[in-house]
């Protein structure tokens, strides 16, 4: 796993808001394979305003959050793993109105300000959604 860039680096709260539900004990998946009973493999989700947060595929034993707690935008909540229905290390993120995986319409997310390249045109300090071809940097 080590060959992979995100592998064991610290996964950051994408908002503040309140844990209400996390994973942390199912194993790593060897390469090329993954676990299709628990797709979001070691997880935390968290309610913010109107929407709830879904990270997955952290790595085993790692988060740092529990259920009830607060969390601020930024904050350091596990590290990034290979659990779950992934068969490489990478964190997936997304946003719905549902408490619930798999239900409600999943809203879009803004990414910013960051610099932004499109196309061969570089764009700064943009506030925008992921768009395919989109490659970011923090600022």
């Amino acid at each position: 796993m080590e060959e992979f860039y995100c592998w064991d680096t610290p996964v950051i709260s994408p908002a503040s808001g309140q844990v209400v539900q996390t994973m942390d004990s199912l194993p790593d998946n060897p390469l090329g394979t993954h676990d299709t009973i628990n797709p979001l493999g070691n997880h935390v989700v968290i309610r913010s305003a109107d929407r709830f947060y879904y990270l997955a595929h952290f790595r085993r034993g790692s988060i740092t959050v529990r259920i009830g707690s607060t969390v601020e935008a930024g904050d350091s909540i596990g590290r990034c793993g290979n659990s779950g229905n992934s068969d490489f290390p990478h964190i997936h993120l997304h946003a719905t109105a549902s408490p619930r995986f798999g239900e409600g319409m999943g809203i879009n997310l803004v990414f910013g300000p960051m610099r932004a390249e499109l196309s061969g045109k570089v764009f700064e300090e943009v506030e925008w959604p992921m768009l395919s071809g989109l490659w970011v940097r923090s600022r």
